[in-house]
């Protein structure tokens, strides 16, 4: 399925290779786009049924290149689900999803990618499990989309250690608080220099500047 709307998060519109011109041709022959495609016959058609099928289908595809050396461009959620089976009996899968990025060798156009697969237990006697695959792939789904980065799925980084201890006095923690906003001191190095100045928050911070290069890297906040 091909996604031809431009991206609306606040990365991919200060960058470059996600707002130019992305040939998607190639792709849109083949896409079977639900939201475009609403005639019943086009959308049955337009599925790729069958081992052989599906491989002369994806060499049709331009050659990629995925930075697979960089975990933090991929993300992937699964979960247990269950389905109609072909004799009417439920069937278990894992549905597995992975987010990421490709780079096409002859264009070196970037391009977003999620894919959705339905993962069943290999029958004993299949010609999965004669070859050791512990599952066979019941359905598989690329959707493509221009580049939009891969911020959106990056862990926040956590709150730094504030200067403020249960054990100070109120107007303590606020000195603390207004050291630590003015010098980037760490918490730890914040308390230090408070203690050696006697708690007088104006000679602190008026004595920093002499003291800031005799203090350690770790003194100091890292984002």
């Amino acid at each position: 399925m091909v996604d031809t709307s431009h991206p609306t998060n606040a990365f991919a519109q200060t960058k470059a290779q996600s707002q130019k011109h992305v040939d998607l041709s190639v792709y849109l022959r083949i896409s079977r786009n639900l939201t475009r495609i609403k005639s019943h016959v086009k959308r049955t058609s337009a599925l790729i049924v069958g081992r052989d099928a599906i491989i002369q289908t994806i060499t049709q595809l331009p050659a990629t290149h995925h930075p697979v050396q960089d975990a933090q461009r991929f993300s992937f959620d699964a979960w247990q689900a269950e389905v109609p089976g072909a004799s009417g009996v439920p069937l278990t899968v894992a549905i597995v999803v992975i987010h990421g990025e490709f780079t096409e060798v002859q264009s070196q156009n970037i391009i977003s990618f999620d894919r959705v697969f339905a993962l069943a237990p290999a029958q004993p006697g299949s010609a999965a499990a004669a070859i050791g695959s512990p599952c066979v792939i019941v359905n598989d789904q690329l959707t493509l989309r221009r580049y939009n980065g891969f911020h959106s799925w990056l862990a926040m980084p956590a709150d730094p250690p504030t200067a403020t201890s249960s054990a100070l006095a109120p107007e303590q923690q606020e000195m603390a608080r207004a050291l630590q906003e003015q010098t980037g001191l760490n918490a730890e190095w914040t308390l230090k220099c408070l203690e050696n100045y006697g708690w007088n928050y104006q000679l602190a911070l008026s004595e920093f500047p002499q003291i800031r290069s005799t203090l350690p890297p770790d003194a100091f906040q890292h984002n």
